[in-house]
């Protein structure tokens, strides 16, 4: 590749990363939804902040919480949400901070993941558009809810089990790979059976 064109196209992905920056933070104090497991968890952001306390116990899972014994996710969720309250100034939509940044670093990597069965730039940077543009991604980005950040972490394993299956050996993306996966089981234990096939 050129290197005219590598400026080229690192120039549409700054691009692509500004536009999804627009779409994620934009009008969010107005449109924010603030209810169900988003108000809860918020709460107990709070009251950790407050208190000053360390916990390793998350948000229960839903179908326990009705039932005689409950089943809990890892914490990581509430410290993510209390680091962007904390730049923020304690506005309710900060709390998505640290998830907005996340998808904004995924965008790149997203267009690097990509070269794995797409060999047309064109075509690459037109899916990399879809990804950032996407309902779901758009979406999720704007939520303070513990299966978000999932989405971007999950962008940045499969690269490092891609880039691990080119270099045919254990390398620091095998290392890698399995330190995020073990992020994001702390975040939601539905990712165990995807991530145990790999």
């Amino acid at each position: 590749m050129l290197k005219q064109q590598r400026w080229i196209i690192a120039l549409l992905l700054v691009a692509l990363v500004c536009l999804g920056l627009f779409f994620y933070r934009y009008n969010l104090e107005q449109s924010y939804i603030l209810k169900g497991d988003t108000v809860r968890d918020m709460l107990t952001v709070l009251r950790l902040y407050e208190s000053k306390k360390i916990t390793l116990i998350g948000p229960p899972i839903s179908f326990g919480q009705s039932g005689t014994r409950e089943l809990y996710f890892g914490s990581l969720h509430y410290y993510l949400g209390m680091a962007g309250l904390v730049v923020g100034n304690f506005k309710v939509p900060y709390a998505a901070l640290a998830n907005t940044l996340l998808v904004m670093a995924a965008i790149p990597a997203f267009f690097l993941l990509s070269a794995c069965c797409i060999r047309k730039m064109w075509q690459r940077l037109l899916l990399t558009f879809l990804f950032v543009a996407g309902p779901v991604t758009v979406l999720h980005t704007r939520l303070f809810w513990n299966p978000s950040p999932i989405i971007p972490l999950s962008i940045f394993f499969w690269l490092c089990v891609y880039y691990s299956y080119i270099k045919k050996s254990t390398s620091i993306w095998s290392l890698m790979a399995g330190a995020i996966a073990g992020i994001i089981f702390n975040l939601h234990y539905f990712t165990a059976l995807p991530l145990f096939m790999v």
